[in-house]
């Protein structure tokens, strides 16, 4: 049941994902309260460098989408201080899992829809994020980490060696302490309790791999429970001490 439990949990991610990244509206509030950890943008790039309102670095892709780098004036000015903004929400909350590392930042891929920006990125080649800017919501919309220490690949790719490894180095928690966590965390990224039902908070294993790691996920107020769409909010965390924690996956739907 276990397995089972795991293997749904990561379809439900995967589906949740793009469903996220292909329908920006409504999403959490962030409030930039600390600053920011060090960037390494080049950032001195500005408008001078634009030529007929087109960075010069771009590249077009598929479907209108552009490519760039973090030199791109549009995404120092646009990208960058919502990125700030949730890293200084994941620091109040105490499980910002780039804390104190200067960022860097690849594989840049921005998104037009009507009146907004959407922006894919990878940081420090490790983690992965989706940032959205429209009239109806600005904010993160995923985070997660990637590459073989991703739990929810090594879950959903059945990958042995990958699960031994990480619950070897895994540190356990209390499911209390996790909750309190959970609850903090949401609290601080401040979640509309009034819009979900009371969060489903579970520790991610797969067969004996413990991994360290417990997920909440939240479905809207009086919604299908079967139906996946309605899991609107999910984010995971993995403890570094039996009361600590840091955020490893985040994602918000419409």
């Amino acid at each position: 049941m276990v397995r089972i439990a795991a293997i749904i949990f990561v379809i439900a991610a995967v589906t949740l994902t793009v469903m996220f990244m292909t329908r920006p509206k409504h999403g959490v509030g962030q409030t930039h309260i600390s600053p920011a950890p060090e960037v390494i943008t080049n950032a001195d790039a500005g408008p001078e460098m634009m030529t007929n309102g087109a960075y010069p670095g771009r590249k077009p892709a598929p479907l209108g989408d552009v490519l760039t780098d973090a030199q791109d004036p549009e995404f120092v000015d646009r990208v960058l201080p919502g990125l700030r903004k949730f890293f200084a929400t994941l620091d109040r909350a105490g499980v910002n899992p780039l804390k104190d590392k200067p960022l860097s930042f690849d594989k840049i891929k921005i998104s037009y829809p009507p009146n907004g920006i959407t922006c894919r990125f990878v940081m420090n080649d490790s983690w992965t994020a989706t940032y959205t800017e429209t009239p109806e919501f600005s904010g993160m919309m995923h985070f997660g980490e990637r590459g073989a220490d991703n739990p929810f690949r090594a879950i959903s790719h059945a990958n042995t060696n990958a699960l031994i490894r990480l619950s070897q180095n895994a540190i356990q928690m209390p499911q209390s302490e996790a909750e309190q966590i959970i609850n903090h965390v949401s609290d601080t990224l401040g979640v509309d309790r009034s819009r979900f039902e009371k969060p489903k908070i579970f520790p991610l294993k797969m067969l004996d791999y413990d991994l360290g790691m417990f997920t909440a996920r939240y479905r809207l107020k009086g919604s299908d429970p079967l139906n996946q769409f309605n899991y609107r909010l999910q984010l995971s965390i993995r403890a570094t001490s039996p009361t600590t924690a840091v955020l490893v996956s985040y994602l918000h739907g419409p």
